[in-house]
């Protein structure tokens, strides 16, 4: 199995992000890397990184709005002679910084635990292989817990070829969650501080929009109704990778995604001009840039760079460049990272 992907990759997609969607996950050995891994029964693999999101390095007190945590992820693994891999994920982060989020600074965030089984479908004769996966998640994470997310089931494809040191792939796939409900929830009894973007702590007020008859307020549970969970998402992606030398890769790769939300809205005279009515869909893309080197055999070192966000401008009028947000380095889009990733084999 090639190396997990970056450990502190933490960025600017939330529930979900492409970035949420691991770029190994439906390739069960990159081009360019089958020399590094063979079929060996029982492995467990440990990666800790560091990320900055691109706002850290702007210098302008104003604007500056700087990033930095660190990641700790934990992946145990099991892959049978015939390539089959069965695998569970989970990782521990903390943001050093203060930047805008949705937690408080220094939260120490449990993510929730991946699930997965993937194995080689076709092989042509001198040509590409297609292997496919199927996921499913255990919601612990907190993001998750305020979603209501019960768990999710998600399904991929993928393709790939070398061409000697080079190597293409391409993939798609698709996620449907299962929520309790269609929006976030809380609950406004367990006093906890909230603090606004602009530095305002709350504490014992309960704010957001309610309907009267809707189901925003029910008992002690508080329905965010600004918010719209994500019922499903469909992706595509493409990459490519280098083999400079036995130990070193370089690699590029391209996603999209589309995502549906639970609930439909109607067209009202405070509609944006570039609205449509109906189910909440959301377009995102991601681009990545990177390069991993194989210190020991099963010691991998990597550092590179992720953009994450939506295809088009602010403004809806162009599309944004997928591998930097050039559009603001305060929006911390684009996160810089590098990481180390050690895997042992058990025996059995």
């Amino acid at each position: 199995m090639p190396p997990p992907p970056p450990a502190g990759t933490k960025g600017a997609l939330t529930a979900d992000k492409l970035a949420g969607k691991k770029p190994s996950d439906d390739a069960l050995v990159q081009p360019g890397q089958e020399a590094a891994w063979r079929p060996g029964g029982l492995s467990v693999s440990v990666g800790a990184g560091m990320s900055f999101g691109s706002s850290t390095f702007t210098g302008n007190g104003y604007t500056s709005n700087p990033m930095v945590d660190w990641s700790l992820s934990f992946s145990p693994a099991f892959t049978f002679s015939d390539w089959t891999r069965i695998s569970a994920s989970t990782s521990l982060s903390q943001e050093l910084t203060e930047a805008d989020g949705d937690d408080q600074p220094y939260t120490v965030l449990v993510s929730d635990v991946m699930l997965s089984v993937a194995r080689p479908l076709y092989q042509f004769e001198n040509g590409p292989r297609i292997a496919g996966s199927l996921s499913t998640m255990i919601p612990v994470s907190t993001a998750s817990r305020v979603d209501t997310l019960i768990t999710s089931l998600g399904a991929g494809l993928n393709a790939g070829h070398g061409f000697g040191k080079f190597g293409v792939s391409l993939g798609a796939g698709f996620r449907k969650n299962f929520h309790r409900y269609t929006h976030p929830t809380r609950d406004p009894n367990t006093r906890r501080a909230l603090t606004t973007r602009e530095g305002m702590v709350i504490e014992d007020v309960v704010t957001g929009f309610a309907r009267q008859g809707g189901n925003e307020l029910a008992g002690s549970t508080y329905f965010d109704g600004g918010s719209n969970n994500t019922s499903m998402v469909a992706r595509v992606s493409l990459g490519g990778s280098y083999a400079a030398t036995d130990g070193l890769n370089f690699n590029i790769s391209y996603g999209l995604s589309k995502s549906w939300s639970y609930e439909s809205f109607p067209l009202d005279e405070f509609s944006s001009p570039y609205a449509t009515e109906g189910r909440g869909v959301r377009d995102a893309q991601m681009g990545s840039i990177g390069a991993n080197y194989r210190a020991f055999a099963n010691l991998f070192f990597g550092v590179g760079m992720m953009t994450a966000g939506g295809i088009f401008s602010a403004d809806n009028k162009r599309v944004r460049f997928p591998f930097y947000a050039f559009e603001g380095a305060d929006s911390n889009l684009t996160t810089f990272f590098v990481n180390a990733t050690y895997t042992e084999s058990i025996p059995l």
